[in-house]
């Protein structure tokens, strides 16, 4: 009798469990019970998702081609300098340490942390620097790269040449 007592029990509960699904998973879903509808509509929801996914994707890169045909339109030409000494080692407005040894820049309006294509106008070698600090407006000047990326492009006898610059638009680090 001891296992009949039990039997009942969990056939009680299990009664009780089965009813509490009905009455509160039911009116939530009312296809909880149908196996056979509910992955028919999941299909027809998830179709027309990936439409939309789609159309939004195409969105995105015709936006982003746009972008970069403005960006690629912004070019400018002028003077560049560089620095080093005594710079070297103080901290720049954009909060990091200057290293004359990396390819950084400073301009009075450019983007802090966007980056540039420098091209000397004589030698026509080109170098990618990231601007991180500021620089008072010395008439005539652009630019002042970072000792090395100065010498990327040119002597450092020099002191002052004419660069033709443009944003770098490109992927990952450098």
């Amino acid at each position: 009798m001891g296992s009949g007592k039990a039997g009942f029990v969990l056939g009680c509960a299990s009664g009780i469990l089965g009813l509490i699904l009905m009455l509160v998973v039911a009116p939530a879903d009312p296809t909880w019970f149908d196996r056979a509808a509910k992955p028919k509509a999941e299909m027809a929801d998830g179709t027309e998702r990936i439409r939309q996914l789609q159309e939004e994707k195409e969105k995105i890169l015709e936006l982003r081609s746009r972008i970069i045909s403005a960006l690629e339109a912004a070019t400018f030409s002028g003077k560049a300098s560089f620095y080093a000494e005594p710079y070297h080692g103080r901290a720049t407005a954009s909060g990091s340490i200057y290293n004359k040894y990396e390819f950084t820049a400073a301009s009075e309006w450019l983007p802090m942390g966007s980056k540039w294509v420098i091209q000397s106008n004589a030698t026509g070698r080109m170098v990618v620097v990231e601007i991180t600090d500021r620089f008072p407006s010395t008439k005539g000047r652009m630019i002042d790269l970072s000792e090395a990326a100065f010498r990327a492009i040119a002597p450092l006898e020099k002191g002052v040449i004419a660069v033709t610059m443009w944003p770098f638009i490109g992927k990952g680090e450098e």
